[in-house]
């Protein structure tokens, strides 16, 4: 790992438990007005207050809350892809519109990208994930892939009572992994629903996994 992405990492997890608390108000441009998102800011604040240790924003969140997260000790994480929204015709045809460049610029010390396997445009988002892992690697820039399981993409509209979450560890693990083979320093992923399972999905993923 180079020095640059060393720094920043350092800066997203806790030195003394090698954890993180990320909280992630990237949500409104894939899910349709949620009341919760309306003030950006005062969540931001809200997350410092709280000793978070990194907040997700979209590029343009980053320049409304960057006077919050100035001088605090939580990081900045920005999103740099997307393009799917829930009432568009594919929810995860998602593409890089912001430069790792662009991001450092806005102050980012890390990047999220979406994946996912087992879905029609697989190979277009491992693309995308391993192009913009190499482009981290040059810019010393921390990358973090969110893997989004089958489950989540097949219910995540729908209403409480008929949504589904993963449980299947070894599609969870596969997951995980291939954003590691790919060149990403984290993962956000999904919990089985018990420890035993679990532990396979994170003895099987060799970069820090986040829930």
């Amino acid at each position: 790992m180079n020095p640059g992405k060393e720094i920043r990492m350092a800066r997203l997890f806790n030195k003394g438990t090698g954890k993180t608390i990320l909280i992630t108000i990237d949500h409104a441009v894939c899910i349709k007005p949620m009341n919760e998102l309306s003030d950006v800011v005062k969540i931001a604040e809200f997350a410092v207050e709280g000793g978070a240790n990194a907040i997700l924003v979209n590029p343009g969140m980053a320049k409304k809350v960057y006077n919050v997260i100035k001088g605090s000790k939580t990081a900045l994480m920005i999103r740099i892809d997307g393009g799917g929204t829930s009432i568009g015709p594919d929810l995860i045809d998602w593409s890089v519109y912001c430069s790792v460049e662009s991001a450092l610029k806005l102050g980012a010390d890390g990047v999220a990208v979406l994946g996912s396997i087992g879905v029609e445009k697989e190979a277009k988002l491992l693309l995308k994930i391993g192009q913009t892992a190499d482009i981290c690697e040059q810019w010393g820039m921390p990358i973090l892939a969110e893997m989004l399981p089958k489950e989540i993409l097949d219910y995540q509209f729908s209403t409480k009572e008929k949504r589904k979450w993963p449980t299947n560890s070894e599609y969870l693990a596969y997951l995980a992994r291939v954003a590691a083979e790919l060149g990403v320093d984290i993962v956000k992923g999904y919990y089985t629903g018990d420890s035993k399972t679990f532990r396979k999905v994170i003895d099987y993923c060799p970069i820090p996994y986040l829930v």
